[in-house]
């Protein structure tokens, strides 16, 4: 019915917990309850207030004052944004920045590059330190090991991931069947 696991199973237990609800004790104890409470709250005026068909907060100041407040942050930052984009190809930053995110492999080799650069580190600070054994080099060794082979292999990610079982589960977690009416 459905290509996610878990929204099939979220619906199962849905069902369950309606269909022991509908013929369950705690049903006919609630029903006169909340019987009785509609009719003590018949005409209390601090029931009519929040059940009304006016819309209180709709008509309030403070409403209004928290509408133009956002409205003025929107256009701020609707301001700031096209100042950057008219900026944008003369800054260095955001030259870096779209040098470094242009595409899924520049990302990864960023990456390896900082886990390079992170292991390195690591030994560099053990020998400053006066550390010369430990688990933190075996931890920095392994890191600068993968950020080379990641350096030097010319593999595509997007080939790797499409063929991971973890993705292709987590993937089909969130997917949603498209043949079939949706529950929502």
């Amino acid at each position: 019915m459905y290509n996610s696991f878990v929204v099939r199973s979220l619906i199962r237990l849905w069902n369950i917990l309606s269909l022991g609800y509908e013929y369950s004790l705690l049903k006919r104890l609630i029903g006169p309850i909340k019987e009785g409470l509609i009719l003590l709250g018949r005409n209390s005026i601090f029931i009519r207030f929040f059940t009304s068909d006016r819309s209180v907060i709709e008509e309030s100041i403070f409403y209004r004052l928290f509408c133009k407040l956002v409205d003025f942050i929107n256009k701020t930052i609707k301001g700031i944004r096209s100042f950057v984009d008219r900026k944008n190809s003369t800054s260095l930053i955001c030259n870096i920045y779209n040098g470094i995110f242009k595409d899924i492999n520049t990302l990864a080799k960023a990456f390896f590059i900082f886990l390079l650069a992170f292991g390195l580190s690591i030994i560099l600070n053990n020998i400053f330190r006066g550390y010369y054994f430990g688990r933190s080099y075996l931890v920095s060794i392994a890191l600068i090991i993968i950020s080379l082979l990641g350096l030097v292999n010319r593999v595509d990610i997007r080939d790797i991931l499409a063929g991971s079982y973890v993705f292709k589960f987590i993937e089909s977690i969130f997917s949603i069947d498209e043949e079939v009416d949706r529950w929502w």
